[in-house]
């Protein structure tokens, strides 16, 4: 059975959760295939990473959403940072772009093959997994597996539910032993409140992959769900457990306390997780329509100071 390190797959946000720089730079392995989907990629980009990316066999670029790009600073405005060079402003940071485009662009042309999707703002300006594809392993065999993963997370994200669960069911007949695409399939049973189905796919996720943080996360939402709040939040303390960094589970956690009337544990849990750049209202809102739906359902009274963090701020 194939080994599937899923450890490394974590958000890197280039602040306070590593940078996606130095990670590909320590994945990245020569005569690499690679798979990549993200919003954008520049030659600065390509500069900062060349030694790394010129030893690659080859990369399948999946471009996202070019009106990112001048979303970025519409007006100019960035701050920069300058010295005095015989009376003249020259720039700290320089790049001779001519040469580094020219080696960019034979890159490209030797490595790279490019698409676009065709629906715009879809995938938010972030970078998604990148993959080192092993040719003895059947899950990866031609990039087929991940492939229908993300595939199968669009469709989840379009609602088109049936269409997930293909592409998973695909994806575990390519290797049943691997965790990921259980856990992907109990994302989608849950978003069709279909909890104990979703319970069935995290069961075996976790117990094919016992260290998987997410799928203890997601399990922790599909109980919270059915009500079994005290096996909601036994899920949630091994999801942080596993992986501190991951801020969900502090805002699952911190719902869960709501049913229990736990307030100072409710306010640590949805604070820790907003301090994490989580946003909570929304996290909420993913049990809850309101917080009279959630108090109408529960007959519990929210303290003014937690209703207050869980409701979106008029304009």
């Amino acid at each position: 059975m194939p080994n599937h390190d899923t450890s490394k797959f974590k958000i890197r946000d280039n602040r306070h959760r590593g940078t996606v720089g130095a990670f590909l730079e320590s994945e990245i392995e020569n005569g690499s295939s690679l798979s990549i989907v993200s919003a954008y990629f520049t030659i600065h980009a390509f500069n900062a990473l060349k030694t790394t990316l010129t030893g690659i066999d080859g990369l399948k670029f999946l471009f996202g959403d070019p009106n990112f790009i001048r979303s970025l600073d519409p007006k100019n405005t960035d701050e920069k940072t300058f010295n005095i060079v015989d009376k003249r402003l020259q720039l700290n940071t320089q790049l001779q772009q001519k040469p580094i485009a020219k080696e960019c662009a034979a890159w490209i042309k030797e490595k790279v093959q490019i698409r676009t999707t065709r629906q715009s703002n879809l995938l938010h300006g972030k970078m998604y997994p990148a993959h080192n594809y092993q040719q003895n392993n059947p899950f990866l065999k031609d990039q087929f597996g991940y492939a229908l993963l993300n595939r199968a997370a669009v469709y989840r994200i379009k609602g088109e539910y049936d269409r997930a669960i293909a592409d998973c069911n695909r994806a575990i007949e390519l290797d049943p032993g691997y965790a990921e695409p259980y856990s992907n399939r109990g994302a989608v049973y849950r978003k069709k409140g279909e909890e104990n189905l979703a319970i069935a796919d995290y069961n075996k996720a976790i117990e094919l992959k016992p260290d998987l943080a997410h799928a203890y996360n997601n399990r922790g939402n599909a109980y919270i769900q059915k009500g079994e709040i005290d096996l909601a939040i036994a899920d949630y303390n091994r999801a942080i457990q596993l992986e501190p960094d991951l801020a969900e589970p502090y805002a699952g956690r911190g719902v869960a306390q709501l049913h229990l009337r736990a307030w100072e544990k409710a306010r640590t849990g949805l604070t820790t997780a907003r301090d994490m750049e989580v946003n909570i209202i929304a996290a909420f809102h993913y049990f809850y329509e309101s917080i009279p739906d959630f108090e109408g359902k529960h007959g519990i009274q929210l303290p003014p100071d937690i209703a207050a963090i869980l409701t979106p701020q008029q304009a």
